[in-house]
């Protein structure tokens, strides 16, 4: 047998793995888009697909395939899958949240942030759920409570903002 064989034989693998990556991702990320609309209010229509990075519009509605990181990509690989969706805070302010996807055997790592991952199976169920609209949720809140903490009560971390004390002893 030629040994080309052999790498032909692995990038025919390569390929079936990466389009069966594709799928995942796309049927998670939709499901988790979903869940949690519903998750912020039962009416839902708060979240919408839009690209995980560069420019995006409110205008547009959702991006579909373009929501994805592999529609940027010229071909599809087995790494990590990323979206984006944008939460509808009032009626002018969107955001995003990005959300990270990784197959590693039966399982799938989801990222929010900088976070540690959430752990769901490849058979995964609605109730896996719950905890990724749960970090979801604290990341979105956490973009807004985090700046006025640090406004309010400072922190040393990130320097303190305000003005400092006058000495009395003056």
């Amino acid at each position: 047998m030629e040994r080309i064989a052999e790498i032909r034989t692995a990038a025919e693998e390569y390929g079936r793995r990466s389009v069966e990556n594709m799928r995942l991702g796309q049927t998670l990320g939709r499901e988790i888009m979903a869940a949690f609309d519903k998750y912020l209010s039962p009416s839902g229509g708060l979240v919408m697909g839009v690209p995980p990075t560069g420019e995006w519009r409110t205008n547009t509605g959702d991006y579909h395939d373009a929501a994805f990181s592999f529609y940027y990509t010229p071909i599809l690989t087995v790494r990590e899958t990323q979206f984006g969706m944008s939460i509808q805070i009032f009626e002018r302010l969107w955001v995003r949240q990005v959300v990270t996807l990784r197959k590693e055997g039966d399982h799938v790592a989801v990222f929010v942030d900088d976070g540690e991952a959430i752990w769901i199976p490849v058979s995964y169920k609605p109730s896996d759920f719950e905890q990724i609209c749960e970090r979801i949720f604290q990341s979105v809140l956490g973009m807004y409570r985090g700046n006025v903490n640090v406004f309010v009560h400072g922190d040393d971390r990130l320097m303190t903002i305000g003005f400092a004390p006058q000495d009395k002893g003056r």
